[in-house]
């Protein structure tokens, strides 16, 4: 598969989606959950992720540097985050496809029959005299 992210306009490929890959991400993912990290260390695994991911003549070309020092650090949440997206579209796609799919295959003009029906049942029971 191809996974790209789009980055200021400019786009660049990711490596394939491997174990490797998905543990680093995970790991960048939780780094909020980890005890006893700055905000400095947090914010440094989760740009170490993106250099790794991206490569790092990628990352200062998007971002400006590969320090976190140097770096806008919404521009390191961005960058992960849309990293993360590309990866995760083609399963987004795959079962946004299989949603529309199940929609399509309904039979509406049954279902459009049927509530009819029930609506005929009703008037024809509120029009009816109640036995006691």
């Amino acid at each position: 598969m191809i996974y790209t992210v789009i980055l200021h306009n400019h786009s660049y490929d990711l490596p394939a989606k491997t174990l490797a890959i998905t543990e680093k991400l995970d790991n960048a993912a939780g780094v909020d959950q980890m005890a006893g990290l700055s905000t400095r260390e947090k914010y440094k695994v989760v740009l170490d992720c993106v250099v790794e991911v991206l490569g790092a003549e990628n990352v200062k070309e998007a971002i400006g540097s590969c320090k976190v020092e140097e770096v806008d650090l919404n521009d390191i949440t961005l960058t992960f985050r849309k990293i993360v997206d590309a990866y995760n579209k083609p399963l987004q796609e795959y079962s946004m496809n299989a949603n529309r799919a199940d929609l399509e295959s309904l039979p509406l003009d049954q279902i459009t029959a049927l509530a009819e029906a029930a609506k005929s049942v009703s008037a024809m029971q509120a029009a009816a005299p109640v036995k006691k």
